[in-house]
């Protein structure tokens, strides 16, 4: 028994040695704070409303698509009207699979899967899944804003049928 709570213990240490602590999915107040941002984000998105969408982009926002290139947060902001102007989303949910903290930021990997139609293309229903590794900052008042996105891929389906299977 005494060797088992060693090992943990060691295992503890060589895990927050390095500074960054990988923990498994968990309810506490980090992972439900940006939750609940990646819900407002969510619903906002339904909404049609990019002012909804982007309150929770820092201002030193940045996107990296799977080739490594980078979009400021402005650009990522035309981005998020321009899909809202082709896309009507009539559902959407954000699951984190895993967090990382480290200092006063938290990274998390999500797979968000959004539902609707792209009506100017088609009536049929269409499916976004995306997956994404985020980082999250703390601000003063206790809320969390996100300063990095990199996609990790991207499926789309329309009428149940894989139409751009992205990365």
């Amino acid at each position: 028994m005494k060797t088992r709570s060693t090992l943990a213990l060691a295992m503890l240490f060589a895990v927050t040695a390095f500074g960054t602590t990988v923990l498994p999915v968990r309810a506490d107040a980090i992972q439900d704070g940006i939750q609940a941002a990646y819900d407002a984000q969510c619903k906002a998105f339904v909404a049609g409303d990019a002012s909804g969408v982007e309150k929770y982009l820092a201002p030193t926002y940045v996107e990296v698509d799977p080739k490594g290139v980078q979009t400021d947060r402005a650009d990522a902001v035309k981005a998020i009207k321009a899909s809202l102007d082709q896309f009507t989303a009539t559902d959407c949910a954000v699951k984190i699979t895993q967090i990382a903290e480290t200092g006063s930021s938290v990274s998390v990997s999500v797979t968000q899967t959004v539902h609707g139609t792209a009506p100017t293309l088609s009536t049929a229903p269409a499916k976004i899944v995306a997956k994404s590794n985020d980082v999250w900052a703390k601000q003063a008042d206790g809320s969390w804003l996100s300063v990095k996105s990199t996609e990790v891929s991207q499926h789309v389906f329309v009428n149940g049928q894989e139409v751009d299977a992205g990365n």
